[in-house]
């Protein structure tokens, strides 16, 4: 029979080799949480080309090895662009709630977080696309 129960002579437990692997899995989610923060700056860095906010979307999709689906490029872009969901779910003929996973699943292909982020994006590279380069001559 296995007792559980500490006899009172004995001192603190010693750790057990299991919390060696609590240590190895932060250090994990630590470096997972590194790498899509460089990910996220080396994809900032790529230059959209000018265009349309769908092709921007494209380039960063691209960069990262994303394959997004056509309706959820048209439906991220039509968003990023300032349509509501439930006017983007009515031009379609979908259900919003078909619109928000769309929107959902495209973020996380593109590494954002949330819709927000997204947004956030969309309006700084739209920003750059809008300002000229410097002069480099």
């Amino acid at each position: 029979m296995v007792h559980n129960r500490r006899r009172r002579n004995e001192g603190p437990r010693e750790v057990s080799e299991d919390s060696g692997g609590v240590d190895t899995q932060r250090q994990i989610r630590r470096a997972m949480g590194k790498l899509r923060e460089a990910q996220e700056i080396l994809a900032g860095l790529i230059v959209p080309r000018e265009g349309s906010m769908e092709e921007v979307l494209q380039d960063r999709a691209d960069a990262l090895g994303a394959k997004l689906t056509r309706t959820e490029l048209e439906v991220m872009a039509r968003f990023v662009e300032g349509q509501p969901p439930g006017e983007i779910a009515e031009d379609r003929g979908l259900s919003e709630r078909t619109v928000d996973n769309q929107l959902r699943v495209g973020c996380h292909k593109l590494g954002f977080r949330d819709r927000r982020e997204m947004k956030g994006w969309a309006a700084a590279a739209n920003q750059f696309l809008l300002s000229q380069p410097p002069d480099t001559e």
